[in-house]
């Protein structure tokens, strides 16, 4: 009896493990997408970070957040059998696509020639324009992670890439286009950078140009997570009082000095989840999530 359940524990990890026929593209405790952005506000980079688990209607949901004040977040679900990745809104900007609407994201299990609704993929809100470019150019292998990449007149063609989302990150489903392009910078797993370079900008997650001012009342930072070197952008007539780094508990655990270029050394930090409190001259404290990394 003790052999014939052995055998046939074995059998049955043997398809559990068979069934996992596509990569996840969260990991096993954190995962974050660096994306830039550039719309009427100029470029600007955000970083998107899975927040917690949470159920709706009965399925399992990563909450995403983003720091951009464009693109706020919603949840991702994804069945890592047939390849799919699915998004919710929970910032609901358009009266088309309310927060109660699911949309399929990614779809793993494409071939060449498949249709697949990429509007509001960068490519604004001309929807006739679009649907030349709803179909499948090529399919291929990098890293051990399948590629499926669509036609595109952008910097960068809309790919969707196993285990890590797409060339436009995660979000943009959020709603459609309206002229805002996204594209993902870097992306990390557990604090480690993912194997994705971009081609917008040649792999960079620090990009020259990208923030150079961002709207009042707001800060921007990057690379996040970071790994000796933090970077943050308010606007421009803003001046920086006092600079703090605080704990996941609310603790005071370094106040950096800020360089000339407004980076940070966070250098002597160990790894983990840290925020970022800037006092500055109208007497306004912005706080900020980053994640701190090996």
């Amino acid at each position: 009896m003790k052999r014939l359940f052995i055998i046939v524990l074995l059998v049955f990890l043997h398809f559990t493990v068979q069934a996992q026929h596509y990569q996840s593209i969260f990991g096993k405790q954190t995962t974050s997408w660096e994306i830039a952005s550039n719309n009427l506000w100029g470029w600007t980079q955000s970083t998107i970070m899975v927040q917690k688990d949470t159920i709706v209607n009965g399925l399992l949901y990563k909450k995403v957040l983003s720091n951009n004040w464009t693109y706020k977040g919603g949840l991702l679900r994804e069945d890592t059998i047939t390849g799919k990745v699915w998004f919710k809104s929970i910032f609901p900007r358009n009266p088309m696509f309310p927060d109660t609407t699911e949309f399929l994201a990614f779809d793993y299990s494409l071939a060449v020639g498949d249709a697949f609704d990429i509007s509001g993929a960068g490519y604004g809100l001309n929807v006739s324009f679009q649907d030349s470019f709803n179909v499948v150019k090529r399919v291929y292998y990098q890293n051990d992670q399948k590629h499926i990449e669509f036609k595109g007149p952008l910097i960068e063609p809309f790919t969707m890439i196993e285990g890590i989302g797409g060339t436009y990150g995660v979000i943009w489903k959020q709603y459609n286009g309206a002229l805002t392009n996204q594209y993902l910078l870097c992306s990390y797993k557990d604090g480690v950078k993912t194997s994705y370079d971009n081609k917008a900008f040649q792999g960079n997650c620090s990009v020259t140009g990208i923030s150079e001012d961002v709207p009042d009342g707001r800060i921007s930072i990057y690379p996040n997570p970071a790994q000796n070197q933090l970077c943050f952008k308010l606007a421009s007539k803003t001046k920086v009082q006092t600079c703090q780094i605080m704990n996941a508990l609310g603790k005071v655990v370094a106040e950096p000095e800020i360089q000339i270029n407004n980076s940070i050394d966070i250098g002597a930090l160990s790894a983990g989840l840290y925020v970022l409190q800037l006092q500055v001259n109208n007497g306004k404290v912005f706080r900020q999530k980053f994640v701190k990394q090996h």
